[in-house]
């Protein structure tokens, strides 16, 4: 009887630090509802769009929905802060109304998100420079979704290089 109150008493403590940690916006969602959450914010029939997104699973996770025929798109980043945080945090999202040219959000110790939705297909080749086993991406279809730490450069069919048309620094 005793270890019963023991192990109740011991419960009820673990969910008060947990609603205490949840309500002071300590406790994030895990990686796999990011993009389920995204979707309760737009009207579009699930059928109609897509979504594509980038992690390292560590620090920062970037995702676009766009409409099939590109009518429409959203990016959204979250990020995983350190120390007595869980989960990943909502950091930023917003309307891609360009829909063309590539966005690079500055997200500081969590790195660089890059968008593009590159509908006319104008990038065709990616570089890394952050030491992963593909470094190098080509035959790019559709839209971009990266992540780095390091520099990304960007490049069209005849090997030219692509500079980002927009670039923002996010406030954490």
């Amino acid at each position: 009887m005793k270890k019963t109150k023991v192990v109740v008493g011991l419960g009820v403590i673990i969910l008060l630090f947990y609603c205490g940690f949840y309500f002071k916006d300590r406790v994030g969602i895990s990686e796999d509802k990011i993009n389920a959450k995204q979707a309760e914010t737009v009207s579009w029939n699930a059928q109609d769009y897509q979504t594509i997104s980038a992690s390292d699973n560590k620090s920062l996770y970037v995702g676009v929905m766009y409409m099939k025929d590109y009518s429409d798109a959203k990016y959204f980043i979250y990020v995983k802060r350190g120390g007595l945080y869980f989960g990943w945090h909502f950091l930023q999202s917003g309307g891609l109304t360009e829909i063309d040219g590539i966005r690079v959000f500055d997200c500081g110790k969590y790195g660089t998100a890059y968008v593009a939705m590159n509908k006319d297909n104008i990038v065709s080749r990616i570089e890394f420079e952050d030491g992963r086993e593909a470094s190098v991406m080509e035959n790019i279809k559709g839209p971009i979704c990266e992540r780095s730490n390091t520099a990304v450069h960007f490049y069209d069919a005849l090997g030219n290089v692509i500079e980002p048309t927009t670039r923002w620094t996010l406030r954490q």
